[in-house]
């Protein structure tokens, strides 16, 4: 699994994407200016998260977090370079049957304060060199039939199914925010 996704941070702590809207599944934050992810099992045990670097408040910053199910490691991503990485062995992911929240998580008071754009959700852990292939993908023209865009709204929810295992056509969803 491989979540990207270009932030612009207005605050410090608050959900880019989450699995679940009021529960913590897989979790890709900002906690105190810092990019953090935790993946979580489908028995709800929470696996040790990856915190990076600090983010650039007022500013783009393109960011990522992926799992890979074969060899067990995690890995955050800034700027499509590897800043943190470790492994947690083979786990079956929490997607709570694919119900997604951006933004905002039902019964927290955080929120990102900012803007997403290009939400990239893929069924692998990319390469870096993959992930540095689509950094630009939602800027291309012709790009706008795959793409929701969504106005005037502080998070979004929306059902699909990530990752299924031995499957290997990639599912991209990117989301943009205006």
């Amino acid at each position: 699994m491989t979540l990207l996704a270009w932030v612009f941070l207005e605050n410090t702590d608050g959900p880019i994407f989450n699995y679940g809207v009021d529960l913590y599944g897989v979790h890709f934050w900002v906690g105190a200016g810092y990019l953090f992810c935790r993946f979580t099992t489908r028995s709800g045990i929470y696996v040790s998260p990856l915190h990076s670097g600090k983010l650039n408040q007022g500013a783009w910053n393109f960011v990522g977090a992926s799992y890979d199910y074969h060899s067990g490691v995690e890995k955050l991503w800034i700027e499509g370079k590897v800043c943190e990485e470790q492994n947690i062995s083979t786990v079956e992911l929490s997607t709570f049957g694919g119900s997604v929240r951006m933004g905002a998580l039902t019964g927290d008071g955080r929120f990102l304060k900012g803007r997403i754009s290009c939400m990239q959700v893929y069924n692998k852990a990319l390469t870096e060199r993959e992930v540095r292939a689509v950094r630009g993908l939602c800027f291309h023209k012709g790009l706008c039939t795959d793409m929701a865009i969504h106005r005037k709204q502080t998070s979004l929810s929306f059902n699909f199914s990530p990752h299924r295992r031995g499957h290997e056509k990639v599912n991209f969803i990117p989301v943009i925010f205006l």
